[in-house]
């Protein structure tokens, strides 16, 4: 298979390996250098696991890390090769094997494909509870357990058909044959009313991605999906907020006009004022910290007050590359298609805020860094919520790109320049390069061409679990220009790559009244959605 660059090295050599969320022990994922998905099978407990990762992901192995100060430039996930030898940590793991599924057999090298083992049961998974054993963090998005009184089974789809008359047949099953424990469906022959014939056989899922892995024997023999979107998320506060951080653009009228009251009000409930240099040299208002410091923000600030518009939310961004505090924002720029509080709503929004129990939507980042043409990764990450663009900048040539997705070539470019965008930047430069608009409850990111060389070149939507390697060819004839949010351009030369994947810390915007009613305000207030001069007159 085709990797992310020239001198990538290995596909099975590890880029990357993730600690599982849940208990399951027996696999593990990682990415390859050329950012291929594989699964290795492990042969021991999430303790062996730990000596490799910590709880963070980051290497204890004492291997040789490229990637070392990943932490400290805002990507926790160890997007560089850590040395982790995955034939060799399988070889080790081999024999008995009594904490892992299938013990007793000898520990399998990597896996190039997720496939299931038919002798691997949940009882040896080392897993209680749930069946959600860690799957992409699909229950900390407030998916269910297998076991939820709201998951449908074959026997609560029984329930369902009683009353109805006109079904010849049905799937029917006893009550008493069917034991969820751990999440799975277990003994009870099905018997198919009117064929006379026994149900389908038992089978087992391998559910596999960046986070980890998870052993499923649906319930009912039903393969179902959960819901990825999370409407409703509501925040509530343990103990009193503390410490406020208040942006605002410096030197602009507006915004130091209101910014004494804002201080004020959180004064008044006891709460600290923090502002950058710049803010506090210009007003003398809230503490603040050294130009030069690392205040470690993120430690410290229990939310954020936004004055200003888009632009403000943006460089909030920037200011907090991991973990981001919740955002509330107040429309005192221009467009405001991100600011969902008005002025007038100061007092009283921030007064439900420091009481807790508001909604938010996690408005969803991307992380990028350059890969050199010899192989070796730049430390630097790019987080933007927005996008990534990579244009011709100055030169009047086409740009000539490769791009590659999960390891795999996807296609080649030539165009203008193209980007990859989240869902709350689809409405931006997105938007204006033909694009669609994306709902920031969409857990995904958008490529886009920037008017390319055939007409039949559409934007695409992916999921957030992909990784986009974007390659200058050596026979390139220009050498493209990458930007972040607009800033912090980056020259790239023949050779390099651009890595792109979805971040796991989003910025989690408080909303007004809703995550789809909000948004829908936006695009209608900002960008007239399906707005018309005139309704159409009546019969």
């Amino acid at each position: 298979m085709s990797g992310g660059g020239e001198g990538s090295g290995s596909e099975h050599e590890p880029h990357e390996l993730r600690r599982s969320f849940g208990r399951n022990s027996s696999y593990a994922s990682m990415r390859t250098k050329s950012h291929h998905l594989t699964v290795v099978q492990l042969d021991g407990d999430a303790d062996d696991a730990d000596a490799c990762l910590g709880s963070d992901g980051s290497d204890r192995s004492g291997h040789n890390n490229q990637n070392n100060q990943n932490s400290a430039n805002g990507d926790g996930s160890g997007d560089g090769a850590n040395g982790w030898n995955a034939e060799g940590r399988s070889a080790a793991a081999g024999g008995s094997g009594g904490g892992g599924v299938g013990g007793g057999q000898p520990a399998l090298s990597t896996i190039d494909r997720v496939r299931i083992d038919t002798s691997l049961t949940s009882s040896k998974s080392g897993a209680s509870g749930g069946s959600n054993d860690g799957l992409g963090g699909i229950q900390g998005r407030g998916g269910f357990q297998g076991n939820h009184h709201n998951s449908f089974s074959l026997e609560s789809l029984h329930n369902s058909v009683d009353g109805l008359q006109n079904l010849e047949t049905a799937a029917t099953t006893s009550r008493h044959s069917t034991s969820h424990l751990d999440g799975n469906w277990r003994g009870g022959k099905v018997m198919l009313t009117g064929l006379g014939a026994e149900g389908k056989v038992p089978f087992q899922l391998l559910l596999c991605n960046d986070d980890g892995c998870e052993v499923q024997e649906p319930p009912g023999r039903a393969i179902r999906s959960r819901l990825h979107g999370v409407p409703h998320s509501q925040f509530s506060w343990r103990e009193t907020p503390k410490n406020v951080l208040i942006i605002k653009k410096p030197n602009d009228k507006g915004t130091t006009a209101v910014l004494p009251q804002v201080v004020e009000i959180l004064r008044q409930k006891g709460i600290k004022s923090w502002v950058e240099p710049a803010v506090h040299w210009e007003t003398g208002l809230g503490a603040t910290w050294q130009q030069d410091d690392d205040p470690h923000l993120d430690k410290i600030i229990d939310f954020i007050v936004c004055l200003g518009g888009d632009g403000t939310i943006l460089w909030v961004s920037t200011l907090f590359p991991k973990a981001v505090p919740p955002v509330i924002s107040f429309a005192m720029g221009s467009l405001g298609f991100l600011t969902a509080f008005e002025e007038d709503s100061i007092p009283k929004a921030i007064d439900d805020v420091v009481n807790g129990d508001f909604f938010f939507t996690q408005r969803s980042r991307l992380v990028a860094h350059v890969v050199r043409a010899d192989g070796t990764e730049e430390h630097q990450r790019h987080i933007v919520l927005n996008e990534v663009v990579i244009d011709r900048g100055a030169n009047s040539t086409l740009i000539d790109l490769d791009v590659n997705i999960d390891g795999n070539p996807m296609t080649k470019v030539l165009a203008d320049g193209v980007m990859v965008s989240t869902p709350t930047g689809s409405t931006a430069y997105s938007l204006a390069a033909g694009g669609s608009m994306v709902h920031p409850g969409v857990s995904g990111l958008l490529f886009v061409p920037i008017c390319p060389h055939t007409l039949s070149f559409r934007p695409l939507v992916l999921p957030d679990s992909v990784v986009l390697t974007i390659r200058v060819p050596e026979t390139a004839r220009v050498e493209p220009c990458a930007s972040f949010d607009g800033k912090q351009q980056r020259l790239l030369k023949r050779g390099e790559s651009l890595v792109v994947r979805a971040w796991r810390y989003p910025v989690p915007a408080i909303c007004n009244q809703g995550e789809s009613v909000d948004w829908f305000r936006a695009v209608k207030s900002s960008l007239l959605w399906n707005m018309r001069g005139s309704m159409q007159k009546p019969l």
